[in-house]
């Protein structure tokens, strides 16, 4: 072997030997990649783990849920694939808590269950049962009667806003458009958020599967929409405040029925008045209210009375009634006018706290 291929040799054995090295440094690189990647996302897995166990733990007490759904959310939300950690959507997580209990009693009362367990998202404002509470006496039991619907169902969506909006996203002098179509204005003092310069929120970020939401103090009311507060008066007691109905009165008062007409009911009152009354052939009346005759007014005060609340709105042509008495009464409604056997209904829709009276123009007879 001449002296330039020994060096030529030499040369090719060092360079196999150097890229067998890098080789093996490389492959070592690798495998101790692989292994902090491994420990890593164990170590991550491990994290969420202990988070989801903490979050479950607390998910199930609803004492201090959105405090901890929050500081979960803050630390996990760039790695956790999305911030909506928690799997039930708006209404079972509202449903769940039993702080929001008359919350969940009104959603359900107006019908909004479906929608708000829909795709979404939803940014819900939700006032707690204390907040119900400070509104005027009897003013939640009357918004969850069937015939204030509408109007629960606009104090409920005012409280709903499309998409999701943290409080990361809120921001000072913010406005935002409701459901409802009224809007609400945000404002923060020392770190403290205000919506319409009243209602703190004392819970943030409650996330859920469609949507997030924020725990209030206070019951949001739309622009110029009034309480609907519950009446004082019962149907007798209404009947005697009107000098119009003081025949009326006087005939319940003579048949036993004060207390009946004073019970929970609810009850649909066609009260006839005193000119009504008068139009009946003489002495009619005051044959009637002789105490032989009880029996007969009772069926005749009875023939006026529908179980039920009914308003002129709920009334259809041709509509047939039955009243307390056993027998039925048949509406019509030409050019407007609601009649009630014929006789027109002239003052509708008077409520009382335990149903409604519809003055009428003449006495409905069996």
């Amino acid at each position: 072997m001449n002296t330039f291929t020994k060096i030529l040799k030499i040369t090719k054995d060092i360079i196999m030997k150097k890229i067998i090295g890098v080789s093996i440094l490389v492959t070592s690189l690798t495998l101790m990649n692989a292994s902090a990647m491994n420990d890593m996302n164990y170590g991550s897995q491990k994290e969420k783990k202990n988070e989801y166990k903490k979050f479950e733990k607390h998910e199930s007490n609803s004492q201090g849920l959105g405090k901890f759904t929050s500081s979960v959310m803050k630390r996990t939300k760039d790695n956790a694939g999305g911030m909506r950690l928690m799997s039930q959507d708006v209404v079972t997580n509202v449903v769940r808590t039993p702080g929001l209990s008359t919350l969940g009693a009104a959603v359900q009362a107006a019908g909004l269950v479906d929608t708000l367990k829909g795709t979404g998202p939803f940014t819900v404002f939700a006032p707690t049962n204390r907040a119900f509470n400070a509104l005027p006496a009897g003013t939640v039991a009357n918004l969850l009667k069937p015939e204030n619907k509408k109007q629960l169902t606009d104090i409920l969506t005012y409280h709903v806003v499309p998409g999701i909006y943290t409080s990361d996203d809120i921001k000072d002098g913010m406005t935002l458009t409701t459901v409802q179509g009224a809007t609400l204005l945000f404002t923060i003092r020392n770190g403290q958020v205000f919506i319409n310069g009243k209602a703190t929120v004392v819970a943030p970020d409650v996330i859920t599967s469609n949507g997030v939401i924020h725990v209030i103090g206070s019951v949001l009311l739309p622009p110029a929409q009034p309480v609907a507060q519950a009446p004082a008066k019962d149907i007798i007691d209404t009947a005697v405040s009107v000098p119009a109905f003081s025949t009326l009165v006087t005939a319940v008062q003579t048949a036993g029925l004060v207390d009946t007409l004073k019970g929970t009911g609810p009850f649909t009152v066609f009260a006839p008045d005193n000119a009504a009354f008068n139009a009946l052939p003489e002495g009619t009346v005051a044959n009637l209210l002789k105490p032989e005759n009880k029996a007969t007014l009772t069926g005749i005060l009875t023939y006026h009375v529908v179980p039920g609340l009914l308003k002129a709105s709920d009334l259809k042509n041709g509509q047939v009634l039955t009243t307390v008495a056993g027998k039925t009464l048949t509406v019509t409604i030409a050019n407007g006018q609601v009649l009630i056997n014929g006789i027109r209904v002239a003052t509708p829709d008077v409520l009382t706290s335990n149903g409604v009276v519809h003055g009428i123009a003449g006495v409905l007879l069996p």
